[in-house]
């Protein structure tokens, strides 16, 4: 047996140790080879990571075929029961088959730190790579690992353990997920006003895309000059990019991906996804010998490239058409292809193997279909566009208090806590009275009894969990206002948060559009935040009331201001909420105190003032901004994803409650008692109708 180990695991060690020797002299030829060409060394090295790491794993793919490897793993694991397709050798197939590679793989970057730092200077730390590399492989090895390992609990119908490998796996895969952006520091932020934005979206709605939202993504330290579209009609575009091309080129790069959305381009990575795990799951059942491994995955990767070559030549064609400026797409591309260091033509053999054609192919073509004399491409490479003019990003949004990472990080906090809530108390109350042997209509009241409990722990969790967070906010918000020279002390005014609507609306998922500090003064209040700076005057504001607030089960309050300046032909509305409180409950007493001090204020009864900032700001200048009505949280793909996730979670919490899904049902009530509460969530929303008047204070 021993014998045979070492064999099997020197083999296993050869196509590992080959790419590290390998990766160790291909970045040795690209330190010195950049003093001379950095672009050309820097492609070079680039595309044999990407590539050599894929032939490396198809090549160790292929070696699990061989007959000694397949005679250990069934002296290992026991040979494979007989009529069974799935048995104890799965785990062994699937650990030997990723976890070398994956290992390897993580060396391989982590030795690149000096080409991606001295080559094609990003600023990420040997650590970081190394984080970047473990949670990348992380996320796709150990939830493959737990997977694989529930197909023999599967078979021997120990479902407990089916459902904690399977929760597993998907808890690994979003955590391990959330730490690679995380050591990446390609932070999305949400940018949902200014010209940018607006520009955007009317490129959008010309193209007939409903965008739904668009992201600056910080790569201070990547360097990376690039966009990109994603699932949900998103858009993103990194700060690199922005502030190094101009706004024609900006645009045509941006219409780029709106074409992708509108195309549906996007959708081509599911297929394959869907390809993927077909494959596998056809390994796992033995529709394929080990063999025909390599072979599937290489036609997989071929075919995939192959159509995203078509795609990004569609949605250049896209562009140039949707902007009307085709010039400005071709030297878009040269830009960016120079700031990430990659060259302008590469040989066709290396296309086969990339995503993209060449830049120079892409310049051609755009340049045929919009009758671009080759004379006229040549004149355009050389002297660029005019109308040298940039696009201005918001000071703020690299450094926001109030981002779009900390809106993510409450919501996901508050979403799992209430979905942990709905799913595991009424399994758990329904696993207790099941040991007890209840049954009946003592069975049918423990059942009543744990929806009506579960719901009242919800809206316990609701009240002190909505404004979890907004402690620590406010004194990072100060201080930064501080720092700032924008206010002179940090304990002055009234934490709010701003809503630029009458109404309640959603800014990136929270009714808080902006976070900042009120002031009261003699004649004028003042709000000071990161989105917005303003200042009202008496005889500006033409109404101040308390009115309700985001629709929810326990009722919220918000202070409506509208507000006139007829000298710069300006009117708005806008809704305050003060933030310094711990529960909804205390929230709206606080909204209520505050307009009425506002009301008093502005009819002269209210005497009393704060220190105001010394800085001068005018009416609030804020445009369009990027919000949804709540009511869309509870309809459409958003609300039966949300049922979906829900009722599988149920399931699984019943599964580990030992409850049974045949009779007499237990398993069944735990789930409808969950998927009961989980429509009742919806009630408020479906309620809401943002068109109505809002409700005066009594």
């Amino acid at each position: 047996m021993w014998p045979d180990s070492l064999r099997v695991l020197g083999l296993l060690a050869v196509v590992p140790l080959l790419l590290v020797a390998l990766t160790l002299w291909m970045r040795q030829y690209a330190l010195r080879s950049a003093a001379v060409d950095p672009e050309a060394a820097w492609f070079s090295y680039a595309r044999f990571l990407k590539l050599g790491t894929q032939a490396a794993w198809l090549v160790s793919l292929g070696l699990l075929s061989l007959p000694i490897i397949e005679s250990w793993v069934d002296a290992v694991a026991g040979p494979q029961p007989k009529g069974t397709a799935i048995g104890p050798q799965v785990f062994i197939w699937v650990l030997i088959a990723m976890l070398p590679m994956s290992v390897t793989t993580i060396v391989c970057r982590t030795l690149s730190h000096p080409v991606f730092a001295k080559v094609y200077g990003a600023l990420w730390t040997r650590g970081e790579i190394f984080r970047q590399s473990f949670w990348a492989q992380a996320a796709f090895t150990i939830p493959t690992l737990c997977f694989a390992a529930a197909f023999p609990e599967m078979r021997a119908e120990n479902w407990r353990a089916v459902m904690f490998l399977i929760l597993l796996g998907f808890g690994v895969l979003l955590f391990g997920k959330r730490q690679l952006v995380a050591a990446s520091g390609r932070t999305p932020e949400s940018l949902n006003s200014g010209e940018l934005r607006d520009r955007v979206f009317q490129l959008a709605a010309t193209a007939g895309v409903q965008l739904k939202s668009l992201y600056v993504i910080s790569s201070a330290k990547s360097k990376m000059a690039n966009a990109f579209a994603a699932r949900g009609n998103i858009v993103m575009v990194t700060d690199y990019l922005l502030t190094r091309l101009t706004r024609r080129e900006v645009d045509a790069i941006v219409a780029h991906e709106l074409t992708h959305l509108k195309r549906q381009h996007v959708a081509l990575r599911v297929v394959m996804f869907a390809a993927v795990f077909y494959i596998s799951f056809g390994i796992v059942l033995s529709w394929f010998h080990m063999r025909q491994i390599p072979l599937l995955v290489a036609v997989t990767l071929l075919t995939y490239y192959l159509i995203a070559r078509i795609n990004e030549r569609s949605a250049d064609a896209g562009a140039a058409k949707l902007t009307g400026d085709p010039e400005a797409m071709i030297t878009g591309l040269v830009k960016a292809t120079r700031l990430n260091k990659f060259p302008l033509r590469w040989r066709k053999l290396s296309e086969w193997l990339m995503t993209h054609p060449s830049t120079m192919r892409r310049a051609e073509a755009i340049a045929r279909k919009s009758g671009i004399a080759p004379e006229r491409l040549a004149e355009i490479l050389q002297q660029g566009t005019s109308g040298e003019t940039y696009y201005t990003l918001p000071p703020a949004i690299a450094s926001k208090v109030f981002s779009t990472k900390y809106k993510r990080s409450q919501s996901s906090k508050r979403s799992w806590t209430f979905v942990a809530i709905m799913t595991v108390m009424p399994s758990a109350i329904l696993g207790i009275a099941n040991a007890a042997a209840l049954d009946g209509l003592a069975f049918l009241a423990a059942w009543v009894f744990s929806v009506v409990a579960t719901f009242a722990v919800y809206l316990v969790a609701m009240n002190y969990l909505s404004l979890s967070g907004n402690g620590p906010l406010e004194k990072r918000l100060r201080a930064k206002l501080k720092s700032e020279n924008v206010i002179a002390r940090v304990d002055g005014g009234i934490f709010v948060s701003l809503a630029p609507d009458a109404v309640a609306r959603l800014y990136d998922g929270s009714f808080s559009w902006d976070m900042g500090l009120l002031y009261i003064g003699a004649e004028k209040i003042v709000y000071v935040g990161e989105e917005a700076r303003f200042t009202l005057r008496r005889q500006e504001i033409t109404d101040i009331q308390a009115v309700r607030g985001a629709p929810a089960w326990i009722a919220t309050r918000a202070v409506l201001i509208r507000w006139s300046d007829p000298s710069r032909n300006r009117t708005g509305a806008l809704l305050l909420r003060p933030q310094a409180a711990r529960t909804l409950g205390q929230q709206s007493e606080a909204a209520d105190t505050l307009a009425t001090r506002l009301e008093e204020w502005l009819d002269g009864r209210q005497s009393a003032t704060d220190e105001l900032p010394t800085e001068e700001f005018g009416t609030p200048v804020i445009g369009a901004v990027t919000s949804i009505s709540p009511a869309q949280l509870a309809r459409g793909k958003t609300a039966t994803r949300s049922l979906m996730i829900t009722g599988y979670l149920a399931a699984a919490a019943a599964v580990l409650c030992n409850l049974s899904f045949t009779w007499p049902l237990e398993g069944w009530f735990a789930v409808l008692a969950t998927m009961i509460l989980a429509v009742v969530q919806f009630v408020p929303y479906w309620r809401y109708r943002e068109g109505a008047p809002p409700t005066q204070s009594g």
